[in-house]
């Protein structure tokens, strides 16, 4: 088996700030045209800490709340079956190892 990532951003807002406008699959579909399939979607989040910050006799800044899970992006965990059925290119497989040395050592 091949393994390889990709990173999604989606469409997110916190409050009345869009983080990401756009979400597309277009990435995804390319590959899964050239049999690579899912196997495992991992959400990346954003989070705010909230602070108060009080003066007199316990002046200061302290965590207050905070908002948190926003999901901004996912990231994409896919396989590719490499067999006498399923076939690769030379080439291509040149390009993945070398892509990807540092992870074979």
């Amino acid at each position: 088996m091949l393994y390889e990532d990709i990173y999604l951003p989606v469409d997110s807002q916190i409050v009345d700030e869009a983080i990401n406008k756009d979400f597309s699959i277009g990435s995804l579909r390319r590959m899964g045209f050239d049999g690579w399939d899912v196997v495992a979607v991992i959400p990346r989040t954003f989070g705010i800490a909230l602070t108060n910050t009080s003066f007199g006799s316990s002046s200061g800044e302290t965590w207050g709340a905070g908002v948190g899970g926003n999901v901004v992006g996912v990231y994409i965990v896919l396989k590719k079956e490499v067999s006498a059925q399923h076939n690769v290119s030379d080439e291509f497989l040149d390009e993945y190892v070398t892509r990807n040395l540092e992870d074979f050592q």
